[in-house]
């Protein structure tokens, strides 16, 4: 690990070229101000087959990365938000164009009277053609209700236009009463949260209702009615993707219910399960896919078991399923220590032999009166 700081430091999405050369995003947070995530930074972390090192990229006052993607050693977009002094965030968008990081101006949607976009996950064929998707969500509705649009932005060589999504867009209109203002579905909000892209096709994963967007070389269009809650997609060719995440929900008014890892395929134009190995009968879910080729893929994720012990609640730990000659099998991973909870929250496979994970260690306060302190971990497997 670099230098500088395991602690407080989550990561959020990995993208690797080769062997030799993996690139991975997320923020750090002090730990004076855990709590409340003000303060964040962004972090930027270089793989070169041996180390990590750290990147130290422009600075942005309050800012995340959420996703990035690779296309060489000189070519990398990643993608987030900034927060500003009244606490919205605007989208955020660094590009390295040789070993430079800069900020790229990103547009933002004002679709409600006040807004808070962000950006989650991004996907890129070429050098200037990536696709980067996230939402808008509005503030201080009220009543509950936080709206929220998913939002497309597309890079091109003089720059990034922004795209909202007609099919899964939000209008919001007067309420009776109060001045409160309430979109017309605002029960169903919309986020997007992953993507992937080939050449002339594109998917998106819609978080948290169960539904996704393509693109396939016209408009982008909503398919409904997926059959699970989706974290993440990846396509190995155009027109076979995969999907993966959970059946059900894993809290439900603060109490874990048990979920399923889940696994979703497209071959051709039909979306079909496919078996999940894992068994845990516990919370889990699956974060993040990465495939080779079309029978070569990796998916991570993590699930929680039961206490260690009668002081302490459910202990975590990560998981990571492997697709071999389209057979998937559970992995045998690091063990978790009794005091973490660890996830895995992205993938990146350069190669059929080399996977690379990202995500972190949260100390459980349940466990360790100490309190929770954020840590990354990295699993790099051969």
């Amino acid at each position: 690990m670099p230098e500088g700081g395991t602690s407080n430091v989550e990561l959020s999405s990995v993208s690797c070229v080769d062997s030799r050369f993996c690139i991975a995003v997320g923020a750090f947070l002090p730990a004076a101000i855990w709590m409340n995530d003000q303060g964040e930074q962004p972090v930027i972390l270089r793989f070169d087959g041996k180390k990590w090192s750290m990147v130290h990229p422009p600075s942005v006052t309050e800012a995340n990365l959420d996703g990035v993607d690779c296309v060489s050693r000189t070519s990398c977009v990643a993608v987030g938000e900034s927060l500003n002094t009244e606490g919205e965030t605007s989208t955020l968008i660094y590009e390295m164009r040789g070993r430079v990081w800069s900020v790229d101006p990103a547009p933002n949607p004002d679709i409600y009277s006040v807004n808070s976009n962000q950006l989650q996950a991004v996907s890129c064929v070429a050098i200037e053609k990536c696709t980067a998707v996230g939402s808008d969500s509005g503030i201080g509705y009220g009543r509950g209700f936080e709206p929220s649009a998913g939002i497309v932005e597309e890079q091109t060589p003089t720059g990034w236009t922004l795209g909202l999504l007609a099919p899964l867009v939000l209008r919001p209109e007067p309420a009776a009463g109060g001045g409160v203002v309430i979109p017309t579905n605002a029960t169903d909000p919309t986020y997007l949260s992953s993507i992937s892209c080939t050449p002339r096709f594109c998917v998106s994963a819609g978080e948290p209702q169960r539904s996704f967007i393509e693109q396939d070389g016209g408009p982008w269009t909503a398919i409904t009615n997926s059959p699970m809650i989706t974290n993440a997609v990846t396509c190995a060719a155009t027109r076979y993707c995969l999907e993966v995440g959970s059946d059900g929900a894993g809290l439900s008014h603060h109490t874990l219910i048990p979920t399923t890892t889940s696994i979703v395929e497209l071959s051709g134009t039909r979306w079909q399960r496919v078996p999940s190995p894992n068994t845990q009968s516990s919370p889990n879910t699956l974060n993040s896919v990465a495939c080779v080729t079309t029978d070569s893929c990796v998916a991570v994720g993590t699930f929680m078991g039961p206490p260690v012990d009668q002081q302490s609640k459910q202990q975590g730990g990560i998981i990571v399923e492997i697709e071999s000659n389209g057979t998937w099998y559970l992995a045998t991973v690091p063990k978790t220590p009794a005091d973490l909870d660890d996830t895995l929250a992205s993938v990146s496979c350069p190669s059929s032999h080399v996977c690379v994970a990202v995500g972190d260690s949260v100390v459980n306060v349940e466990r360790m009166p100490s309190g929770p302190v954020r840590s990354y971990a990295v699993l790099v497997q051969h």
